[in-house]
């Protein structure tokens, strides 16, 4: 009490700064200490799940020497993301989002530690790595969404532009060191030793997850069920205009313009006639342009419209596809992959802030979910398309079909979406 005798009011509940030092701009969501220590327990975590990724290729190659297995694993670990994402979406509007996100870390940590145990005692076959893959794609597909949604939960609107932009940053700055890592340790580590790097690795996040001081949101008990709140989730995207062109645009993305992923590969190998150093420096070109995007729109919170931004950023991503497809030297190819790098994280950046901005908090985890199928959940769609193109037609012929298709999406929804435009 003070001393009028009345009870102080409590500090009203939601995230809060976490000292008085003052960030730069371009950093400014780290003002939030529960930000900092989720960011930085994540970062630990990614580089190692770059590293597993990695290290799951050998892994496939030497068990089965075969691309198609390699390309089913991979597609296996997906499947999920495209049927339970929307119920981990559903999950992350009824539930505490941190007890789930706690729940997925440590399944995900298991289920790391379990691969390690099973290829150190020469037990792995590729019935077991899919199974395990399929398992690691469920606990991502039910908690993507959350991960999404939670960053709005550590800091106030106005800083949500910056806090998705820094999350960006380090899941690529993890990109670039995960593989990069990943060469020396499978020859001193082993690929056991890969797998387990990264379970361990999943410590990070669970204790900054058991340390975080934000209170959860308060959400009202629903009536409903999940059948009902994922339906309605869908109506609201579907009826919501700007909403809807940012997943559209998502969607067309990922399936026209990430394949070039996909067939880096085959422009090292057959375009460039080179080998797995030269995929190397390609990778290493796209990573650079990527981390250098997401820092660039750390520093973007201030802009008061975003949909044109991410109209252009589409548009600069396609010319940059379009570079990128007709250069016939590795040399010529680097700038180009550096530029496509820079525009994807800058659109994924821009779009998955509009998105949160434009849902309210009770919907929030089920646009995520959307979002986490557009972005990611329909990539095997793409691949499917790129492979059977580029071997008939060639991969640069493929690379720049798909450029073109990500050019007219973009220039319909301009045309078609007048509130995209303003908003």
């Amino acid at each position: 009490m003070d001393r009028g005798g009345r009870i102080p009011a409590r500090p009203p509940a939601g995230p809060r700064p976490g000292g008085h030092r003052r960030w730069p701009a371009g950093l400014a969501a780290f003002e939030y200490r529960d930000f900092r220590l989720l960011w930085s327990g994540a970062l630990v975590s990614n580089v190692g799940t770059w590293l597993q990724t990695v290290a799951q290729g050998w892994l496939v190659l030497q068990l089965a020497d075969s691309a198609s297995i390699l390309g089913l694993v991979n597609a296996v670990s997906t499947l999920p993301v495209l049927v339970l994402a929307l119920y981990g979406g559903v999950l992350a509007d009824r539930l505490d989002r941190r007890r789930l996100l706690l729940a997925a870390q440590w399944a995900a940590m298991l289920l790391a530690l379990f691969t390690a145990l099973l290829i150190a005692a020469h037990r792995i076959t590729v019935p077991w790595l899919l199974a395990l893959a399929l398992a690691s794609g469920v606990v991502a597909a039910l908690s993507s969404p959350a991960w999404q949604a939670y960053v709005s939960d550590l800091v106030p609107q106005r800083k949500l532009f910056n806090a998705v932009a820094l999350n960006s940053a380090q899941f690529n700055v993890a990109r670039v060191l995960g593989p990069a890592m990943a060469g020396t340790l499978i020859a001193t580590a082993g690929i056991a030793g890969c797998y387990a790097l990264n379970g361990l690795s999943f410590l990070a996040v669970i204790v900054a997850l058991m340390r975080l001081r934000t209170p959860p949101r308060t959400r009202s008990a629903s009536t409903s069920s999940p059948w009902q709140d994922l339906t309605e989730g869908m109506r609201y995207a579907a009826g919501h205009a700007e909403a809807r062109a940012v997943l559209l645009l998502g969607t067309t993305h990922t399936i026209f313009g990430m394949p070039f992923l996909m067939l880096l590969p085959v422009f090292a190998r057959t375009v460039y006639r080179g080998g797995a150093g030269d995929l190397g420096i390609l990778l290493s070109a796209m990573g650079v342009g990527a981390v250098g995007g997401a820092f660039t729109t750390t520093r973007w919170s201030g802009i008061g419209r975003k949909g044109p931004a991410i109209l252009g950023m589409e548009v600069a991503f396609g010319a940059a596809l379009v570079l990128f497809s007709h250069a016939t030297s590795r040399l010529a190819a680097l700038p180009a992959l550096a530029l496509v790098g820079f525009c994807m994280v800058s659109f994924f950046a821009v779009a998955n802030t509009t998105l949160q901005l434009l849902s309210g908090e009770e919907m929030r985890g089920r646009m995520m979910a959307l979002w986490t199928i557009a972005s990611w959940g329909v990539a095997p769609v793409g691949s499917a398309w790129a492979g059977v193109f580029a071997a008939r037609f060639g991969a640069p012929a493929a690379v720049y079909t798909g450029a073109g298709a990500c050019l007219l999406a973009t220039g319909a929804m301009a045309l078609l979406s007048p509130l995209l435009r303003s908003t």
